[in-house]
Order: structure tokens, then sequence, then C-alpha cells
């Protein structure tokens, strides 16, 4: 018998899988931080087609985002002093990520621990994002449509 890891299945196998009924044996994020599984849990209820928890964005990189959205190219971070600030190494490895993730197209949206605690709040601000994401790609096409023609 073959084992895989959810996160290692393509995200198109794992859309397909979800349709079907199929959810991965640990959608909740690594266990000890409740604001991080309270923003995951009310994320994956808003989202449920197109969010992904513990998601690997890079292919051929280890590290993995809280949730990701591939759709979007949106990675949500929560981030406690604990994991993410107290050792030097852990924080230039935090930023040495999210550089990578930046210059690779992708858009990394961080929450405290604390604000992840107010998941409402933190849906909010995600909606405000593709709401403002729309608004410019609607102009894009708008201004390509006018240069063009």
């Amino acid at each position: 018998m073959i084992r895989m890891r959810w996160r290692d299945l393509p995200v198109r196998v794992q859309r397909e899988l979800r349709s079907c009924g199929v959810m991965p044996k640990a959608s909740s994020p690594r266990p000890g931080n409740p604001g991080q599984d309270r923003l995951t849990a009310a994320i994956l209820k808003r989202w449920p087609d197109l969010a992904i928890p513990e998601y690997t964005p890079l292919p051929g990189r280890r590290y993995r985002v809280d949730v990701g959205f591939p759709k979007w190219r949106l990675a949500i971070e929560v981030n406690g002093w604990a994991n993410h600030g107290q050792h030097l190494g852990s924080f230039r490895k935090d930023h040495e990520r999210m550089r990578e993730l930046l210059c690779s197209g992708w858009t990394v949206m961080p929450f405290t621990a604390q604000e992840a605690r107010r998941a409402d709040a933190c849906i909010a601000v995600i909606e405000q994002w593709l709401e403002r994401r729309e608004e410019v790609e609607e102009a894009q096409s708008t201004s390509a449509a006018v240069c063009a023609g």
C-alpha cells in the first residue's frame, strides 16, 4: 500500500477528492494553537473548495503555509511569538520564506495568534483583499481593452 501526505498531492487531485467527500485525516493545523485552529476552521467553512490547510505553495520546498489559496496565490500565516519570534534563527527563516513566496508571485497575509482568535475579523480582511483584487483586475482588463482598441 502506498501512503501519501495530503499536502503532497497536486491541487487538482485535492479538489477532486474534496468534491467526492474525501478530506485529509489531519485537516486542522498543528496542535497547540487555538487561534490558528479557529481561523483555519472559519476559512475552510467560508471557502471550502478553495482553501487548503497546511499547503505547500512552492514545489520542491519543504515549508508550508497555514492556509493556501492556490487560485489567488494567497498564503495565510498565523504567527505567534512562541514559534516565530523567540529565536533569531526562526525569525530569519520566516523572513527568507516570506521573500521567496513574494518573489514567486504569492501574497502573504499574516495574522498574529491573538488576531486569529477573532476569526470573523480575519475573514473580513481576507474578503476586503479579494474585493480590492477584483477591482484591480477589472481596471487592468479595461485598460488593456482601451489600449487594444
